[in-house]
């Protein structure tokens, strides 16, 4: 051979390598149809937001103006005309009210028309008492309020409040046991209304005003916590206000206690919150007695927010609502209440207490 011929090796493809190229390239194909879909996906979120708000500004409107209609109507009713006459009787011995707070009222979105008409005209009765009384401050609560309820309420400026702020337990014993010293320390306490704080630290109020408290067919152990609250704490906290008031400085626009005393038997057996028994122990010398342990843990066990109530049946000035034959179901069986002042909290409980271990001897 006289010379070697050179034949260049062919050269090999990987077809390992176009297979990750293949994939490279679908990835990017994929995540730019990716991105694409989130856009669309952003895009239909964005207008079913808007849809969204379009309808609840619109529904929200037509709730306000019949609100508007509701309370012209109920202005010039024979059922205001009579309300105002019993009203008049409480208001103008207890001076000027500082503030409306509204516990109950449900939702002017319910779907259950009958719910949904009560709401509307017990929010349009408590509005039209406001505009009569000249109350500067109207707020509201209640776990129902929808994004609808709450455009409405801003339309009509009134604040809707947030869930109630629950106090840590050595924070409420304490807030107890504090208005239980200055109970005992100085009998006439006074006006606490002016340590009312409402949203944005705002006072709500001075010495001699009250407070309008509006819970119109709640249960009963919602009524008993929070009279008992304003009875031990002189407070109702909320997370975005606190209110500082006592019994006698409320007003209340409730159910009837006829109801309750007449079924006391139902609730039974009844007890002493927690707060009352320290209170009892803590005084067991000025008070001269020595309670046995056994009979107030007992009574520490079977307490219930509604007992409160019970208790409360020699403190109190009830008239009966008048009858309103348009809408029976908003207005039936309520009253106004207000409550005469209880001047020594540890005599109040040790009668109390002194009852109920009467009771079980019976």
């Amino acid at each position: 051979m006289d010379e070697w011929i050179h034949i260049q090796r062919k050269q090999k493809f990987s077809k390992k390598k176009y297979r990750y190229k293949d994939e490279r390239e679908e990835k990017l194909l994929l995540s730019g149809e990716d991105k694409k879909d989130v856009c669309r996906d952003k895009d239909k979120e964005s207008v079913n937001e808007n849809k969204t708000m379009h309808y609840e500004d619109k529904n929200a409107k037509h709730i306000h103006n019949e609100v508007k209609k509701v309370t012209s109507y109920l202005e010039k009713s024979l059922f205001f005309e009579n309300f105002k006459e019993k009203f008049n009787q409480i208001s103008q011995k207890n001076g000027n009210i500082a503030g409306a707070i509204c516990l109950g009222l449900g939702s002017l979105a319910d779907m259950n028309l009958n719910n949904k008409r009560s709401c509307m005209y017990q929010l349009s009765f408590i509005l039209l008492v406001r505009k009569t009384y000249n109350i500067p401050q109207m707020y509201v609560y209640d776990p129902k309020i929808t994004k609808i309820d709450a455009i409405v309420y801003a339309l009509l400026d009134v604040t809707v409040l947030d869930a109630p702020d629950q106090a840590s337990k050595g924070q409420k014993e304490r807030e107890e046991v504090e208005a239980g010293v200055r109970e005992n320390v100085v009998e006439d306490v006074g006006d606490t209304i002016g340590r009312n704080v409402g949203v944005g630290g705002t006072p709500l109020g001075s010495g001699g005003q009250k407070m309008l408290l509006f819970m119109p067919h709640c249960d009963v152990s919602l009524y008993g916590q929070v009279l008992c609250d304003l009875f031990t704490r002189e407070q109702l906290r909320y997370t975005n206000a606190h209110f500082s008031f006592n019994l006698e400085n409320t007003i209340f626009l409730g159910n009837s206690f006829d109801y309750y005393r007449d079924h006391m038997y139902l609730y039974k057996p009844l007890g002493l919150p927690s707060c009352a028994i320290r209170m009892l122990q803590k005084n067991e010398q000025s008070l001269n007695v020595k309670w046995k342990d056994a009979h107030l843990n007992r009574l520490k066990r079977n307490f219930k927010p509604a007992h409160f109530i019970f208790y409360l049946s020699n403190f109190l000035e009830e008239i009966k609502f008048p009858i309103c034959s348009e809408q029976k179901q908003a207005f039936n069986d309520l009253s106004i209440i207000i409550f005469r002042k209880i001047s020594n909290k540890v005599t109040f409980w040790s009668n109390v207490c002194e009852f109920l271990l009467d009771q079980k001897k019976e």
